[in-house]
């Protein structure tokens, strides 16, 4: 049974090609959970510098969005820092790769 990154690997953007699935486009990899009030994004790989680019409208459901932050959080839940983030419309951009990040707590 493969664990960790490896059972990702088949379905990793390895060539790093920008891919626009419409709600969500990246030149990297990544799954989005939907959570009560914020959205959470796993990155694949972590630590790789990649664009994440998602439409929160679609993504939540809810009307357009005005406000957003991003978080980068460690294995242990802690906060590791504020990630810059820009907003344009429903669509919200910013860089994943922060060292040491297993997730983006996204709230809105």
């Amino acid at each position: 049974m493969l664990t960790g990154q490896a059972q990702f690997a088949d379905r990793m953007n390895a060539a790093g090609r920008k891919i626009d699935f419409g709600p969500a486009a990246t030149d990297g990899a990544f799954k989005v959970l939907a959570m009560k009030g914020r959205l959470e994004l796993l990155p694949f790989p972590r630590g790789k510098k990649y664009q994440v680019d998602l439409d929160v409208k679609e993504l939540t459901g809810r009307g357009s969005v005005t406000k957003v932050e991003v978080v980068a959080v460690d294995e242990g839940g802690k906060e590791l820092t504020r990630v810059p983030a820009a907003l344009s419309g429903d669509r919200l951009t910013f860089e994943a790769g922060v060292q040491g990040a297993v997730r983006y707590s996204i709230t809105y």
